[in-house]
């Protein structure tokens, strides 16, 4: 027997409950529209952030970088830069002039060939040159805007004139503090003997920065019947004397515009020592 039960339907919703569906929908929709926009601004903050620090950093190699593309290090000298080929002479047999005479001694033009190699070596630049300087370095004492530099070559070849000296102790004895003790027997732990050893090991590491690749072949010698090294060959150089003529025009006058007043390393003003900075 069947019975005629009654057919149940879903009622229709009231207007408010539609009302509080359709809010509900909303919010969600809303929140996650912030969400999402929220990601939009981090990502694009975090996209300027890196932007403007490339368009600085592009900007600061801009400004310091070397024209030189063998030196990395910002140098005010390296506008100077030239580059030559020389061949070196022979000078075994030959000597140049700033070897020693006849006599296998210096003499006053030999020492005064040396000493204008390197006497310009400690020159002044503008405060926007050494701002751009990997390094800080003072200002000079009686030059207010001027820091003071000192281009290694001069300090190498300073280093070269020394040991060349230590060679003639009875021509330069004088130069030195203590070289000798009061017996006259060679010091080997004083100043001078630090000195000689700063000395060779400044000239080791410049060599070895440098690293001259230029070719020596070994060529047959008749005198001894089998090939030997011919020295005398060509190298690519810079031009000294351009490097020479720079560091004149900026000398530093004489060693009295380097005397400082004693006091805390707060009261010399430094400047320098930017990205590139190594110490």
């Amino acid at each position: 027997m069947r019975l005629n039960l009654p057919e149940y339907t879903l009622l229709p919703m009231t207007n408010a409950a539609e009302a509080s569906n359709r809010n509900a929908t909303w919010q969600k929709h809303l929140w996650g529209c912030l969400r999402d926009n929220r990601s939009i601004i981090h990502i694009s903050v975090l996209y300027i952030a890196i932007l403007t620090l490339l368009v600085y950093n592009n900007f600061i190699w801009t400004v310091a970088r070397p024209t030189d593309p063998s030196q990395i290090l910002y140098s005010p000298a390296e506008s100077t830069l030239e580059y030559e080929t020389k061949v070196f002479p022979e000078n075994i047999w030959t000597k140049s002039p700033y070897m020693t005479g006849g006599n296998g001694l210096p003499s006053n033009e030999t020492d005064g060939l040396w000493d204008d190699l390197y006497k310009y070596g400690i020159v002044k630049v503008n405060a926007e040159e050494a701002s751009n300087l990997p390094n800080s370095t003072a200002e000079l004492p009686h030059e207010s805007g001027f820091y003071v530099i000192e281009i290694d070559v001069f300090h190498q070849l300073h280093c070269l004139n020394y040991i060349r000296k230590a060679l003639y102790p009875d021509r330069y004895m004088h130069e030195f503090r203590d070289a000798y003790d009061t017996e006259g027997k060679r010091n080997y732990s004083g100043h001078d003997a630090r000195h000689y050893d700063h000395c060779i090991d400044s000239i080791r590491l410049a060599m070895m920065c440098h690293a001259d690749i230029s070719i020596i072949p070994w060529q047959f010698d008749p005198a001894k019947e089998y090939p030997t090294p011919k020295l005398e060959v060509a190298h690519t150089c810079r031009n000294f004397d351009a490097v020479h003529d720079w560091a004149k025009s900026r000398a530093v006058a004489n060693e009295g515009a380097l005397e400082w007043s004693p006091g805390l390393e707060t009261d010399f003003n430094m400047l320098g020592g930017g990205v590139l900075a190594l110490v």
